[in-house]
Formats: C-alpha cells, sequence, structure tokens
C-alpha cells in the first residue's frame, strides 16, 4: 500500500494536473510553488476528506499551506485509526 506522501503527490499529478516531470517536494506550498488557487485549496480538502473520512474544520484548513502539512495531517488521521 502506498504511504500518505505517494497518494497525495499521485493526486497531485493525476487530479490536480501537475506536470509528472514537476518534482514536488515537501516543502512546497501549495500556492507560492504549486500555484493553486483558492478553488484549488478546496480540491485538496475533497480529497483530505475523503481519504480520511473525516470533515476538516476550518481551523484545520487555515493550517494547510504546504504538502507536508496535507501529509502530516494523514498521518496523523492513520495513527487514531
Amino acid at each position: 500500500m502506498k504511504n500518505n506522501s505517494q497518494k497525495f503527490i499521485k493526486f497531485l499529478h493525476n487530479d490536480m494536473k501537475i506536470p509528472k516531470n514537476r518534482k514536488i517536494s515537501n516543502n512546497d506550498s501549495l500556492i507560492d510553488d504549486l500555484g493553486f488557487d483558492s478553488l484549488d485549496r478546496m480540491d485538496i480538502v475533497y480529497f483530505i476528506e475523503s481519504t480520511t473520512n473525516k470533515e476538516l474544520k476550518e481551523d484545520i484548513i487555515e493550517k494547510i499551506n504546504t504538502v507536508k502539512d496535507v501529509v502530516d495531517y494523514l498521518d496523523k488521521c492513520d495513527k487514531r485509526e
């Protein structure tokens, strides 16, 4: 089974149309480095919610700014299960 980092990077390449030759780093900012806008961020929130089967609260959404933030949140949810 793929780890959360691989799952999220696959989502970015396939669903968010980041070119496959674009190396994605954990430190990449969703807005500054990957160029996402607020609608794109909502797609990412939906990805997180569908992956974890949990609704994200606004305070959590505000803290998700980098690839690492997403992966860390997914990892945290995995540990709770």
